[in-house]
């Protein structure tokens, strides 16, 4: 981590202190934990769906007036969705990959750098209104992410090697407590014209978490189109579900936020 954080960042002894500790903590957090259940065996499936330009444009505009972010909208509409279809199953939180760009100056744009703190959201049942909701969420999350350390994360997390084994175990046995990862990856940085040809179209990544719980929606814009794509495994969550889920969620699009959309 020396290597990739600026110079005028440096770990206290305080901070390397607290990490032994932690890891030391976390070694023994794993080691008490169950293991025995192996993640059954299933098959990995994909959903996509796109919204227009005009529908695009339509979200962002009511998102703008109702003085919440797209993301915060969607997080509700994804929660309120898979409430409606998985009913008691449902957990009520969204899981929310942090950009770590946003705090680490030296990560350049076109570089990989696969590390993304997370914040766990849910919807204030005692909010009334959809976006009253959204903007409870909206400010949820950035008062989480202010109070991200990204810094110490980091250095902290290099102490962290020697308990990976034990905790991809424990993640092949556990449902977790959220119902879906979600990441909303913006307009995307692409030219659409090169000399020789015209880009007609791009979709969102798709990951494969080995996780038990495997469930993750990505969402990115391109040439004024947004693009979804829901991952996920049929040992956990029955690809018809997923289905119920994604008509849900486009029908929910159309009651909560396109409502001048003709």
């Amino acid at each position: 981590m020396e290597g990739l954080l600026s110079q005028s960042f440096k770990a206290s002894k305080g901070q390397i202190l607290k990490a032994k500790f932690f890891s030391v903590v976390a070694k023994m957090f794993f080691l008490f934990k169950s293991t025995k259940n192996k993640k059954p065996a299933g098959q990995n499936y994909l959903l996509h769906w796109r919204l227009d330009a005009d529908k695009t444009t339509t979200l962002k505009s009511e998102c703008k007036a109702g003085g919440v972010s797209v993301y915060a909208a969607l997080c509700v509409i994804l929660l309120k969705a898979f409430q409606s279809v998985r009913g008691g199953k449902a957990h009520g939180k969204v899981i929310c990959p942090v950009d770590v760009r946003k705090f680490v100056a030296e990560i350049k744009g076109d570089n990989m750098f696969a590390f993304a703190p997370i914040a766990e959201l849910s919807v204030d049942d005692k909010v009334a209104g959809f976006w009253e909701k959204a903007k409870k969420v909206k400010d949820d999350l950035n008062t989480k992410i202010a109070a991200m350390k990204v810094h110490e994360l980091l250095i902290m997390s290099e102490y962290f090697h020697g308990s990976v084994n034990k905790m991809v175990k424990y993640l092949l046995t556990t449902d977790g407590t959220h119902d879906v990862t979600f990441s909303n990856m913006g307009k995307l940085g692409i030219p659409e014209n090169y000399e020789s040809f015209e880009v007609e179209a791009i979709y969102s990544p798709t990951v494969g978490f080995p996780w038990r719980n495997p469930n993750t929606v990505v969402v990115s814009t391109f040439k004024g189109e947004m693009d979804f794509t829901f991952c996920s495994n049929d040992a956990f969550l029955p690809e018809s579900e997923a289905v119920a889920i994604k008509n849900k969620v486009l029908e929910l699009l159309e009651q909560e936020l396109i409502v001048n959309y003709a």
